[in-house]
Parts: structure tokens; sequence; C-alpha cells
């Protein structure tokens, strides 16, 4: 990560500082598609700020991932454009509130011509913000609260899209990445990488299952799933995508929203008052059950559903309603409580698809990244040891080919470091089993 300097915040703040001081933001392992970088700023009014700045990870495979879809595009365009145009609308409209839950944006570059992304925002943990182990999941207070913003944002950006009309995602190249996001299952290339990607890590996942002495639920998996074959599993993953325009509404999701990138700030008898949501970078067109069987399925716990799932569901719908009400908009047709309830259920087998992909990458034991770099470099390597030729002389099957190796290894270090992880794989264990009760395996 490069260093700021002086003259960087001068612009950037627009305004005289007179002294910094950079620390690291985050430990090994807190954030796997940037590095981010704390910086306190002492400007000419004396005025003390706290900002976080974040850049291309240092690990090579996250930065070309990054490079490889835009997310600095994305996230930027999200701060920059999408909130100040949907906050201002409520404001227009009467909202008392019309704030959205993210933190103040101080500027950015998604341009990767310039080949110096990166997005600078308040760094909100100085004023009583924090984030939770990704280890603990979040309780019922927790949960309630996340789910009222989260309707809050889809609602209001719902609105934002009926109100405007779709002829919004034309205005500039961000607002087009985020219609047409590579992660809504649109681009054919990234199509064919999750086709494999989730068969690779639904194998390993049983592999883990096994491991743990989960025979049984191995079995069944493998049965109900993994034989079912390739684009099979992907279409039960993407089955949540094709319903925006089918059997629900649009509205600009997160597509990331766990419990390491959102911070909360508690009352002095430890409540949650107030949240902030972070790390955009796969934000899209999409619906609101994309955001919320990830969310629930990856931050709370089985008993926790067991007990409370319908619960925090009708706190999103009474959220989500009362978000349209003060807009002076109705519900959109055919969404009441029980349809939010039934389609959330009918979407969990999709959800485990994903969690077989997410507990590794949020979970397992971080891999290093200079091992990583040389096991996907062997495994890449042509059969006689040579090493793979330059991309730019590949051809499009090629290209496939290395890709699809770079997969295979990245899968195999991934189990590697989950059956490191005992919590990682008792997750696993526990969802596992949650949805074998429900007889959908």
């Amino acid at each position: 990560m490069m260093a700021p300097t002086k003259e960087f915040l001068e612009t950037l703040l627009k305004q005289k500082v007179t002294s910094f001081s950079t620390e690291e933001g985050t430990k090994p392992g807190d954030n796997v598609a940037g590095s981010l970088l704390s910086i306190k700023v002492k400007v000419a009014s004396g005025e003390t700020l706290h900002l976080v700045n974040k850049t291309y990870s240092d690990d090579p495979e996250f930065k070309d991932y990054a490079m490889k879809f835009g997310l600095f595009t994305t996230e930027n365009t999200l701060y920059e454009t999408v909130g100040p145009r949907v906050s201002a609308l409520m404001k227009a409209k009467g909202v008392t509130n019309p704030d959205l839950p993210f933190p103040k944006f101080y500027g950015g570059n998604g341009d990767m011509s310039k080949g110096e992304e990166f997005l600078c925002l308040e760094d909100v943990r100085p004023a009583g913000y924090s984030m939770k182990d990704k280890f603990v999941s979040f309780n019922l207070d927790e949960t309630t609260l996340v789910l009222q913003e989260l309707a809050k944002y889809h609602a209001s950006t719902y609105y934002w899209i009926r109100y405007e009309g779709e002829k919004i995602f034309d205005d500039d190249e961000g607002l087009k990445r985020i219609r047409d996001s590579p992660f809504s299952g649109s681009d054919p290339m990234l199509r064919v990488m999750g086709t494999e990607m989730f068969f690779l890590s639904l194998r390993d996942s049983i592999s883990v299952l096994e491991f743990a002495g989960e025979k049984d639920l191995a079995s069944r998996v493998t049965s109900a799933v993994l034989n079912q074959g390739k684009d099979k599993i992907y279409e039960m993953f993407n089955q949540r995508n094709k319903l925006t325009d089918v059997a629900t509404f649009p509205c600009i999701i997160h597509g990331d929203l766990w419990v390491n990138n959102i911070l909360l700030k508690y009352d002095a008898k430890g409540k949650p008052v107030s949240l902030k949501f972070v790390d955009f970078q796969q934000t899209r067109r999409g619906n609101i059950y994309e955001d919320l069987i990830y969310f629930i399925f990856t931050s709370t716990t089985p008993e926790f559903r067991k007990q409370y799932l319908v619960q925090v569901l009708n706190s999103y719908y009474e959220s989500f309603a009362k978000t349209l009400g003060a807009l002076g908009a109705q519900i959109p047709i055919g969404f009441s409580r029980g349809k939010l309830i039934d389609t959330f259920y009918e979407g969990i087998l999709a959800g485990y698809v994903y969690m077989a992909f997410a507990i590794p990458m949020q979970l397992a034991d971080p891999v290093d990244p200079k091992e990583k770099a040389e096991a996907m470099q062997q495994q890449m390597m042509n059969g006689g040891g040579a090493p793979p030729p330059d991309p730019s002389q590949m051809s499009p099957e090629q290209m496939m080919e290395m890709m699809m190796k770079g997969l295979e290894a990245r899968s195999g270090m991934f189990y590697g470091q989950m059956v490191k992880s005992p919590k990682a794989v008792t997750r696993l264990v526990d969802i596992t089993k949650e949805i074998a009760e429900m007889k959908l395996f």
C-alpha cells in the first residue's frame, strides 16, 4: 500500500493539513478485498479527522480479483453517486431521517486506467463504532437493528429505481456496472468460473464433513446436491438472482453483508443503537433475498434461527413498509409478510450452496499469500513443468484452462486451512445439520 502524502490529503479534504499519522487498519485475515490504512489528520482549523483509506490488497490474487471485476469502481459509485442521490430524494419527499447507514465519504478513484484506485471514508471507530469478532454471531438486538437498517436501504433504493426509472443505470459507467454486475450471473466467463468454483467448494465442504466424522451428512449432501452436476449446482445458487424481475422487485443490494462488514455502536447498557455498513464492492441491482439469506446464514446461529427467524423477518418487513410509507409510496404488489417468509425459506438450499464457498473465505485460517502464489503457480504449470505462457499470448481456451487450474489449486488450499480452524468446521457442520433437519437433503 502506497503511503499517503500531505498533498494527497489536502487535495482530498480541500483544506490545509498541519500533521497526520498512519497505522494499519486491519489485522491479517480481516479484509480480503483490500488493504486498509487508518489516518489521523489535524487540519488548520484545529479539527482532528479520522480517515480510513482503502487500496488494493497486498495479496496478488485478491488484487487481480478486484481489478478484474472493477470492485473499486463499484464501491466508489455506491458512496459517491447512489447514496447521495437516494438520500436527496428521501429528503425531497420529506423523510425525517434521509441518511443511509454509511460512513462519510471523503473521496476515491475507481478508474482502473489510472492504476491508482482508492476509497477514503470516515473511520467511525473513534466515534464508538466497533466490529464484532467474525466468529461471534449477532444476538437478537443486533440482528433486529441490522435488518431494520437493511430494509430502509432496500426500500429507499427500490423507490429510487421506480421513481427515476431504469434509465438511471445509463447515467455513468459506475451505475452501468452496478446494473450489469458480474455477480448477478450475467457475465458468461464468470458463470463458467462460478460453476466450477461452487462445485469445488461444495466438494471440499463434503470432505470437511467427513474429516469431522459426519459421514452420513456428507453422503446426504453428495446425493442431494453434488451428484446433480456442476450446472445444477450453479443454478441452485443463481436462482435467487433470477427472482429480481420475475417474482420480486429490484433494489440496490449490499451483496456481501455479514458480521465483518458491519460496525455497531452501543449504549451504556450494551444495546446497539446505531450502525454503519461498509465494503460495498459487490453491490449491485438485485433483490432483497440475496442479502437476507446471505446475512442471516453467515451472521446468526442455527439455534437463533429456530427461535427468532420469523420475528426478525417481521422486523425487516415493518421497516421496509415504514420507509416506503414515509416516501408516500405503496408496498410492491404481492409483497406481504407471508410472501417474505415463504420466499426466504424457498431460497435456503441456494443459501447452503453459497455457504460452502463463504465459510472457508470468512472463517478458515488465512492462507499465506506467498504460499498461495507458489501453489497456484505450480498447479498451473504445463505437463512438462514449464511455466504457463504469457496471458497476452493465450487463446481464450488456454486462458480458461489456466483459470480452472488456479481454482483447483485455490480450492485445495482452502480445504487445508478449513480443517485447521475448529470454529469454521463447527459452523459448517451446524448449518449442514440444520438444512438436513429441514429435509432439504
